[in-house]
């Protein structure tokens, strides 16, 4: 889960302006993360 970790706080200013959420420092749980991969889904600009 760290290398998950790591890769949401350097992506995310990337994840809260495609997704509209504030995303935190613990956003990187499992549910979470699916949570944001079907927001971005849903976006066909974000495709």
């Amino acid at each position: 889960m760290s290398a998950v970790e790591a890769w949401v706080q350097a992506h995310r200013k990337i994840l809260e302006l495609s997704t509209g959420w504030s995303i935190g420092g613990k956003e990187s749980s499992d549910d979470r993360l699916a949570r944001v991969v079907e927001e971005l889904g849903k976006q066909s600009e974000a495709r």
